[in-house]
């Protein structure tokens, strides 16, 4: 009987952390997207999307192609 019971209270603990959990998830979302919809994206994201920005704009940009349409040769395919 104390194990059922003991079984019981281990299962009903488990079961309340995982409840726990998925509650302050859905709450931290729901928060998340409340702020971007009045404030518009997080100070993070925004960040990182100018970072990303810089360092695309430090490469090089290739304006030509290396080699021709009409360079190359056909190599025929064989099913071996």
């Amino acid at each position: 009987m104390i194990q059922f019971l003991l079984f019981i209270l281990v299962f009903f603990l488990v079961f309340a952390i995982v409840i726990f959990g998925v509650a302050t998830k859905f709450l931290s979302w729901i928060i998340r997207t409340i702020r971007n919809l009045f404030f518009g994206t997080s100070n993070y994201n925004a960040g990182d999307k100018a970072n990303r920005q810089s360092q695309s704009s430090s490469r090089p940009q290739q304006s030509k192609k290396i080699f021709q349409k009409d360079e190359g040769e056909y190599v025929d395919y064989e099913k071996i």
